[in-house]
């Protein structure tokens, strides 16, 4: 929990965080070195640092997701307004 005179501290990181966060960086890093050397952009084997921090972030992202209300309002007048701006 933050500290009411610092609501704006970030929270400690765990090692295990840290430490994929880390070997997803390095993961990308040497991935970069490969493409750019490559002549031809192929496919290669799965990189379990880097696809494992996505799937990582992906859940958590979606676990945050906001819940909103339906809208209310005019929305044939907002389709009117879009389609004349295309026009």
């Amino acid at each position: 929990m933050s500290d009411p005179a610092h609501p704006h501290d970030i929270p400690p990181v765990s090692d295990a965080k840290r430490r994929a966060v880390l070997d997803a960086l390095a993961s990308i890093d040497a991935l970069l070195v490969r493409k750019r050397l490559s002549a031809e952009v192929a496919a290669g084997p799965r990189i379990a640092a880097i696809s494992d921090f996505l799937e990582a972030q992906i859940e958590r992202m979606q676990a945050l997701q906001p819940q909103l209300p339906a809208g209310t309002g005019r929305g044939e007048r907002l389709d009117e307004f879009f389609r004349s701006a295309l026009a």
